[in-house]
C-alpha cells in the first residue's frame, strides 16, 4: 500500500501531465485574405479569371478544420469552400470596379473563428499579363519587350528586370523603372544570360504581373586566351619515332567564342618550315575532334617541333610550342608504379637521382590502342605534373581485360620532353588467348628449336608472366618473357634420337593459363655433332616447374 507522501506526489505528477498535453479547442483564426484578379490571353483577347484569394491558416496543425471564403459587395454576398490556404470567387458574382469585402471562416468540432476583413475595389486587384520579351542585341547586350497592358486597355507602367548567367543558381535582386528595353553593363564575353521581366500598368495599383518566361541571350565573344595543351602520341620504341599530334580543346572560358580553326607551323629536321591551316567547319579529313581533344590524321614524319594556335572571329591564342618527344632508354630506377580500377588510374614514380634545374614538369600519358591503330586511338589522355610531385591520378572509364599503356616524360625549359619509363596495367586480368605460330624450326637428334610469336596485345587480356612448354604431358618448362621481341625461340634439349614427340605451349597471366597450342615432330637418328646455335632465347628454369624471374612485354 502506497504511503500518503507517495499518493501526494503521484497526484501532482498527474496534474502536471494533463497541463502539458495539448487541449483541443477552436481553430486558430487565419490571416486576412489577399486577393487578385489574374488575366490570360485567348485568341487575341484578354480574359479575366476568378478572383483568387490567399491566406495563412495560422501556426500548428489544423486537422479536421474547414475553411470558407466569404464575400460581400453592394449587390451580392456569398461564400465558397476553400483549402487551408486559398479560395476562388467566380467573376459573375462580383461586378467590375465595385467595392468588395472578404474574410475567411475556420471551423472544427470545437468552434468557429473568423479572420479580419479585407476591403478593396476590384479595379485595384487586377493583375496584368506577363510581358513578352521579343528581341535582343549582342553589341551592346540588351533585351526588348512588349507590355501586355494595352491589351487590357491600359498604358504601361514601370517594369522590373532580373538577369543572371545561365550557370548561376539563384536570381539577384530585380532592378526597377525600365520601359521596354534593358541594357547589360560590362557583360562577360561568350556567356549565356537569362532574363525575366514583370510589369505594372499605370491605371492600376502597384500590383505587378508574373515574371515572363526565361529569355536566353548569348553575349558577344572575344579573342581566345591562353595556350593550347599540345602533346604527341609517339612510337617511343621505333627508330622513326612517328607521332600523332594531339591537343586539348579550349574550355569555354578560354575560347570566348566559336573556334573557327587551327594554325600549325611545322619545323623539320632539315630546318624547313611548313604552315597548315585547318578549319573546324571543313577539316577535309585532316583533323578529327571529339568532346575534349583534336588530333591530326597523318603522322608527323621528319618533324622536330610544332607550334599550334587556335583562332576565332576576334583573334587567336598565343602559339603553343611542342618539341617532339625524344625516345629514351628506360631506366629500371625510374620505373613507374601503377594502380587502377574502373574509374581511376594512379601513377607514382621516384624522383630522378639527378634532378636538374632544366626540368620544368613531368607529363604522364595513358592510351589504349584499338584494332584500328594509333591514328584511331579512342582512349588517350595526358596530364602535366609539377616537377616536385611524384604521383598523379587520371580519371576515365577503364575496361576489364584491356591493356592501358602508361608513360612518364620529363619536360625541360626549352620544351623538349624525354621519355623516362613505360608500363602496362589492367583493371582486371583474364586468361590469355592461344599462342600464335608455334612451330619447330630446327630438328636434331637430342634437341629442337621451338619458335612462336607473341600474343597480339588486344588478345593478351593481361600481363604475360611466363610461357609454359610441355613435352608429351611429362615435363613442363617455365620460360620467362623477354621484353620487346615479337618472335621467340626456345631450345628444347634432352630428347631421345629417332623418337616422336608432341610439344605444347601456353601463356600465363595472373588470372591463369591460356589454351594450349601444340605441334608434333620426330628427332633425327644418331647423335648431334654440330648443332646450330639458337639466335637468342629466354632464360629457362629447370625441368621442374619453377617460377622464374619475369618481365613485362612492351606494347610495341
Amino acid at each position: 500500500m502506497a504511503r500518503p507522501e507517495t499518493r501526494w506526489l503521484l497526484s501532482i505528477l498527474m496534474v502536471n501531465l494533463q497541463n502539458c498535453l495539448a487541449q483541443p479547442g477552436a481553430p486558430i483564426p487565419p490571416s486576412a485574405p489577399q486577393c487578385q484578379i489574374p488575366h490570360e490571353e485567348y485568341d487575341g483577347m484578354v480574359l479575366s479569371r476568378a478572383i483568387h484569394c490567399v491566406w495563412e491558416p495560422g501556426p500548428g496543425p489544423q486537422m479536421s478544420t474547414t475553411y470558407t471564403l466569404h464575400w460581400k459587395s453592394a449587390d451580392d454576398r456569398g461564400q465558397v469552400k476553400g483549402t487551408s490556404m486559398n479560395g476562388f470567387i467566380e467573376r459573375h458574382h462580383v461586378s467590375s470596379h465595385s467595392e468588395l469585402t472578404v474574410w475567411v471562416q475556420a471551423e472544427n468540432q470545437h468552434g468557429v473563428v473568423e479572420s479580419e476583413k479585407a476591403s478593396f475595389n476590384t479595379a485595384d486587384i487586377m493583375k496584368p499579363l506577363a510581358p513578352t520579351v521579343q528581341s535582343h542585341s549582342q553589341e551592346p547586350l540588351e533585351i526588348h519587350w512588349r507590355s501586355q497592358c494595352s491589351l487590357q486597355g491600359l498604358s504601361e507602367g514601370g517594369c522590373e528586370v532580373r538577369h543572371r548567367a545561365e550557370a548561376d543558381q539563384g536570381w539577384p535582386e530585380a532592378e526597377g523603372g525600365f520601359h521596354g528595353i534593358y541594357p547589360v553593363e560590362n557583360p562577360q564575353p561568350y556567356t549565356v544570360y537569362e532574363f525575366q521581366v514583370r510589369c505594372a500598368c499605370t491605371d492600376l495599383s502597384s500590383l505587378m504581373s508574373d515574371w515572363s518566361p526565361i529569355y536566353k541571350v548569348e553575349s558577344a565573344g572575344a579573342a581566345p586566351v591562353g595556350k593550347l595543351d599540345v602533346w604527341g602520341d609517339c612510337e617511343m620504341h621505333s627508330r622513326s619515332s612517328e607521332c600523332v599530334l594531339r591537343w586539348k580543346e579550349l574550355s569555354k572560358l578560354q575560347a570566348l567564342g566559336n573556334i573557327l580553326g587551327y594554325e600549325l607551323r611545322f619545323l623539320y629536321s632539315n630546318s624547313t618550315v611548313a604552315v597548315m591551316n585547318v578549319s573546324t567547319a571543313e577539316p577535309k579529313g585532316q583533323l578529327v575532334c571529339n568532346e575534349t581533344q583534336c588530333y591530326l590524321t597523318s603522322y608527323l614524319t621528319g618533324v622536330t617541333a610544332v607550334n599550334v594556335s587556335a583562332y576565332g572571329v576576334y583573334g587567336a591564342t598565343s602559339p603553343a610550342y611542342l618539341a617532339i618527344p625524344i625516345p629514351g632508354k628506360e631506366n629500371d630506377k625510374q620505373g613507374i608504379r601503377l594502380k587502377m580500377n574502373s574509374e581511376t588510374l594512379t601513377v607514382s614514380w621516384d624522383l630522378p637521382d639527378q634532378l636538374t634545374d632544366n626540368l620544368t614538369e613531368y607529363v604522364v600519358q595513358y592510351k589504349c590502342e584499338t584494332k584500328a591503330g594509333r591514328l584511331q586511338t579512342q582512349e588517350f589522355d595526358w596530364v602535366r605534373i609539377n616537377k616536385s610531385q611524384i604521383s598523379c591520378v587520371l580519371t576515365g572509364k577503364f575496361e576489364n581485360y584491356t591493356a592501358y599503356h602508361v608513360s612518364l616524360f620529363a619536360v625541360s625549359q626549352n620544351g623538349y620532353s624525354q621519355h623516362l619509363s613505360s608500363a602496362v596495367e589492367y583493371v582486371l586480368q583474364g586468361t590469355p588467348s592461344k599462342v600464335p605460330s608455334f612451330q619447330v624450326v630446327n630438328i636434331y637428334a637430342t634437341s629442337v628449336n621451338l619458335s612462336w610469336e607473341s600474343i597480339p596485345l588486344l588478345q593478351r587480356k593481361g600481363v604475360i608472366l611466363l610461357y609454359q612448354i610441355g613435352v608429351d604431358s611429362k615435363e613442363v618448362y617455365n620460360v620467362s618473357v623477354h621484353p620487346r621481341h615479337k618472335n621467340m625461340t626456345f631450345l628444347l634439349e634432352h630428347l631421345n634420337p629417332g623418337q616422336d614427340y608432341e610439344v605444347w605451349i601456353s601463356a600465363v597471366t595472373e588470372a591463369g593459363t591460356g589454351p594450349m597450342a601444340s605441334t608434333r615432330f620426330k628427332t633425327k637418328e644418331g647423335y648431334d655433332h654440330k648443332r646450330k646455335p639458337v639466335p637468342w632465347c629466354f632464360s629457362v628454369s629447370t625441368r621442374k616447374c619453377q617460377t622464374p624471374e619475369t618481365a613485362t612485354f612492351s606494347n610495341r
